[in-house]
Parts: C-alpha cells; structure tokens; sequence
C-alpha cells in the first residue's frame, strides 16, 4: 500500500486543500465506473445472497477450531516425558570396567619384555591380542593368569619387525565380555 493511499483522506480534509479532479481538462469524466456501484446493483447482489442457501457446518466447525486453538493457548504446558522404553531386544548395559592396557605405551626403544594391564575388578583368566600397524590381528595368547605377561619367541618375532603396533586385553565379566581401549606402541 503506498503512502498516498493511506494519508489521502487526511490530504483532502486539510482546509485549503483542492478536492480531487472529476473532470480531465479534455471534458472527460475521470471516474472508474468499474468502481462505482450503483443502489441497483448492491440491491440485486444481496437478494442473490439472500437466495442462496448457506450450509451451517462451516460455521461450527470454525468454532470448534477456534475453542481448541484457545484450550491450546490456556491449557498448561506439560514436559516430555524422559523414561522412553526400551526394546526387547537391547541387552542390559553392563557397568564401567576400568580394564586399561598399561604398558608397553608410546614409542619403544626395543621390544617390550612384558605386557601390563590394569585390571580394576574383573578376574583372571585374561586374552592379549597384537594387532600390526593395519588393525589386523598377529596374535592372541589366552589363558592368562595375572595382570601382565611376558614376551615369549612368538611375540618377540612378530616385534622383530619393527613397526607400529596395537594391543588390547579382555576378560568375563558377569557373562559379557569386556574388553580395553587400544593402546599402540612403536618400535624404533
């Protein structure tokens, strides 16, 4: 809408102001008569109103809508509920272990002699596993009784190579298998 048409009225209501031209100076009327309705045609067109039927629903419906958007907007507003069940098929999470390979750790100068772990409260018997530089598992010693090994000629060969190195310890725990982090050690 632009600025005139909407301080027009007060344009014209100003005292000294000309009213607006009717007539273009060629003797043309410059009113739309597309805009001017006459008393006939505004008698017509509600007699056509007045003969068509209007349905009742719409209105009710409306209603209806504008209760509940008010019911919405009073109402309180209630938290999401936090406690989402589970399915049947998830198994119970079992608790922190504090099960941490310990050492060997960060670059070596030689082949470890031994590997340690922190075991927190799980029971022995322990699995090692040695995993090359690609994540791909050289070997695995079962069995283990304590919270470190040695290095035997099995490992001391795969070590001979020189390079970088992963390894992990796992152990039972209540039935499920509990496993470290990664630990890596590079051999110079």
């Amino acid at each position: 809408m632009s600025m005139g048409g909407v301080f027009t009225p007060k344009h014209h209501a100003r005292a000294g102001a000309a009213a607006p031209r009717e007539v273009a100076p060629d003797g043309r009327a410059l009113a739309r008569p597309w805009r001017i309705v006459s008393p006939a045609v505004t008698r017509l067109v509600q007699q056509l109103r007045a003969a068509r039927p209007q349905p009742w629903w719409p209105r009710v419906i409306g209603m209806a809508c504008v209760g509940v958007a008010i019911l919405a907007v009073v109402g309180p507003v209630v938290p999401v509920s936090r406690k989402v069940p589970a399915p049947s098929s998830a198994r119970p999470v079992p608790s922190l272990v504090n099960l941490r390979a310990h050492s060997p750790d960060g670059p070596q100068e030689g082949a470890p002699a031994r590997f340690a772990w922190l075991a927190g409260d799980l029971s022995p018997p322990f699995t090692l596993a040695l995993l090359d530089a690609g994540y791909r598992e050289l070997i695995s010693i079962e069995g283990i009784d304590g919270t470190s090994w040695v290095c035997d000629a099995r490992v001391a060969g795969c070590l001979a190579t020189g390079n970088t190195f992963h390894w992990f310890v796992s152990g039972m725990r209540d039935g499920v298998a509990c496993r470290s982090p990664l630990a890596s050690f590079a051999i110079r």
